[in-house]
């Protein structure tokens, strides 16, 4: 679940580990995100939080964010601001719980979407869940013409599932796949069970 990718972001630590061999992961969805996450950092904010419920967790290295959020048992509609982000405008790249994940735990849907300081997100954070995302500054305007689920000019929210009309266009950087299998022996704070 993206619960333990969450984990990565919002717990510190300087040896970052996987619980199977590295081979297991390659090609996974999430996998990435973990080999591209640092293990120290520049600043961290916590940007949203509610003791015993869910944590919002934003780190930086260099000019790169790295949000997390893990989540108790309840499903929750998270608002998530982007005010934390410098000037300019960001590449963020998303892991969310997909929405069978009651049904199949380890399938997660990825995303990417343009965001600045002032841009706004509901994210809809499944029952124990959570999301990931590696915020990067955008060096050009080539994201600017790409077909996204969530327009990066709203702040309607967060993306799951494509309309029919959003199906038949080209959708660069979405893919659907199994999370891995991370690390399940971490506690959190905001778990419940």
């Amino acid at each position: 679940r993206c619960h333990m990718l969450g984990m990565y972001v919002i717990l510190e630590g300087y040896l970052s580990m996987v619980c199977d061999y590295p081979e297991a992961y390659i090609g996974q969805p999430g996998f990435r995100f973990i080999q591209e996450l640092p293990t120290t950092w520049d600043e961290t904010k916590v940007v949203d939080a509610k003791v015993a419920e869910y944590a919002v967790t934003a780190r930086r290295k260099a000019d790169t964010w790295y949000v997390g959020c893990i989540n108790n048992s309840k499903e929750r509609d998270v608002e998530l601001s982007f005010g934390f982000l410098g000037d300019g405008k960001y590449k963020a790249e998303i892991y969310i719980d997909a929405d069978d994940s009651d049904v199949d735990p380890d399938h997660i849907t990825t995303g990417m979407r343009i965001v600045d300081a002032s841009t706004t997100m509901t994210v809809n954070v499944k029952g124990s869940g959570g999301f990931a995302m590696k915020i990067s500054p955008v060096k050009d305007n080539r994201h600017e013409h790409r077909h996204y689920l969530a327009p990066p000019d709203t702040t309607a929210g967060i993306w799951i599932r494509p309309s029919s009309e959003d199906r038949a266009r080209p959708k660069w950087g979405f893919k659907n796949g199994i999370q891995v299998g991370i690390a399940t022996y971490l506690m959190a704070v905001v778990q419940d069970h």
